[in-house]
């Protein structure tokens, strides 16, 4: 079975995802190169939307990640990390959950910005 996963690079301030209605998918952001020799302290995930679902939140010294899901729409999730320097970096990822029924527009999409 593969596993639903998804590692996104910390450099890109604004980050993209897209996945289907029915899935649950485990993202992670590197901030490895961000960050340095510094660590990450602590990490926390959040969203203004109310139809998307934040779980599992994790982080390793260079790395913060948790799962998504939700309803079909647009979403922007923050994720935002301390350093133990003391440093605080947040990155957005604008999620597209899309609609399973409805047929793939992934040249619309892309000419949307979406790819």
């Amino acid at each position: 079975m593969k596993r639903n996963k998804t590692t996104l690079n910390a450099r890109n301030v604004k980050l993209k995802a897209e996945q289907n209605e029915n899935a649950a998918i485990t993202y992670t952001v590197n901030y490895a190169a961000e960050i340095d020799t510094d660590t990450i302290s602590t990490s926390t995930w959040s969203s203004e939307d109310s139809g998307v679902t934040i779980a599992n939140e994790a982080n390793t010294t260079t790395q913060a990640s948790c799962r998504l899901s939700g309803d079909t729409g647009c979403y922007r999730v923050v994720n935002k990390i301390v350093t133990a320097g003391g440093d605080t970096l947040e990155r957005f990822i604008d999620l597209r959950i899309r609609d399973n029924t409805k047929p793939n527009w992934s040249s619309v999409d892309y000419w949307l910005g979406w790819r």
